[in-house]
């Protein structure tokens, strides 16, 4: 991570009362909106450390505290999953996230097609924030998932993509699925930092 991220993390561990735990969460996730694959990408990977650990609490703490959390929204995400993983969300009826999912509260057109990224996920999700002020896309009106997010699947369809050599797609197949956030478990709730190290 950068020195930047490693500051932001330091100042959240270190808050002393909720104005510094919330100066803190609010630079870490202006951070991770413009950063997000420098964060994300070591969270799906297992790649942990402390100073990510306290990077991502103070985004979810951030999350957490912020004045829409909890509020019910509809929300898309385009993503890239193998035909595997898809079948494996089927299976288990759930897709889980390790890390933050960056959402936009637009309607995306199942009819588009991506190279890079075949599947979208049509979200109702509650646990989360708009963060769109913090973008600079603010037309795309992100909105962004707790980490470790899980949602349950309400219905989806797979369809093979056809034989295009003038397309040469990321995935064999194509996919579109309806998914509801799942409420937090309580160890997933990030608590005040100060009560942390008593």
């Amino acid at each position: 991570m950068s020195p930047e991220a490693d500051m932001i993390g330091d100042a959240f561990v270190r808050a002393r009362n909720r104005n510094e735990a919330m100066v803190a969460a609010q630079a870490a996730i202006t951070f991770i909106v413009t950063n997000s694959n420098s964060i994300n990408n070591p969270l799906r990977l297992g790649h942990g450390s402390a100073r990510l650990e306290a990077l991502k609490n103070a985004i979810d703490y951030g999350i957490q505290k912020s004045p829409d959390y909890g509020t019910e929204r509809n929300v898309d995400r385009r993503v890239d999953f193998s035909p595997e993983f898809l079948q494996q969300i089927f299976q288990d009826g759930i897709l889980t996230d390790p890390a933050f999912a960056s959402t936009t509260a637009n309607q995306e057109d199942p009819s588009a097609d991506f190279l890079l990224r075949n599947t979208l996920l049509h979200i109702k999700a509650r646990w989360a924030t708009e963060v769109a002020n913090l973008s600079p896309n603010r037309h795309f009106n992100e909105h962004l998932l707790l980490s470790g997010s899980r949602c349950r699947l309400i219905r989806g369809h797979i369809e093979k993509r056809p034989d295009d050599d003038d397309n040469l797609y990321s995935q064999p197949v194509k996919a579109e699925l309806w998914l509801e956030q799942i409420e937090p478990e309580q160890n997933q709730i990030v608590a005040d930092p100060w009560t942390i190290r008593r």
